[in-house]
């Protein structure tokens, strides 16, 4: 019989990271930590997809939309939209993978320091969030972790 889905969720990531983690090493090594985050940095994209994949919406809100379908559903992680207006927004993750993996498997621990670890996470939401019009604050790791977008919706300072 097959793996049940949270597994299958659990072994993708395993392999996903563990090449990422590779690749932020060997980048690093190369051409120093900064150009090694920059290939994280993928908020075009993801906010471009956002769009794609939850229209109707105006940017800014289908890309928190999108930020917790695609977590849930694509990713596997457990998610809570604790708020959304057009100035905040709250995503709670619970148990995230990404912490999970390095708590629990010990090659990545030996291969990334946990600091380099969480920038790599950091790096990313905070371009995601960047090219979709928020600000970002994260607060907490490992079981709880809390995504905190703010916006000015009137576009003035």
């Amino acid at each position: 019989s097959d793996l049940p889905e949270e597994r299958k969720h659990w072994m993708r990531q395993e392999t996903y990271w563990s090449k990422m983690v590779w690749l932020y090493n060997e980048m690093t090594r190369l051409k120093g930590k900064e150009y090694a985050l920059s290939l994280f940095r993928d908020g075009a994209g993801y906010a471009l997809a956002a769009t794609v994949w939850v229209p109707f919406f105006p940017p800014h809100r289908s890309f928190i939309l999108f930020l917790c379908w695609e977590q849930a559903k694509l990713q596997g992680n457990k998610v809570v939209l604790e708020k959304l207006d057009d100035s905040e927004a709250v995503v709670r993750f619970d148990d995230h993978q990404y912490f999970a993996l390095y708590q629990q498997t010990s090659h990545l621990k030996e291969q990334i320091a946990l600091g380099d670890y969480i920038g790599i996470f950091e790096a990313l939401w905070r371009d995601r969030a960047k090219a979709a019009g928020w600000n970002l604050e994260i607060d907490g790791q490992g079981r709880q972790i809390y995504l905190r977008f703010s916006r000015n919706p009137s576009g003035a300072l």
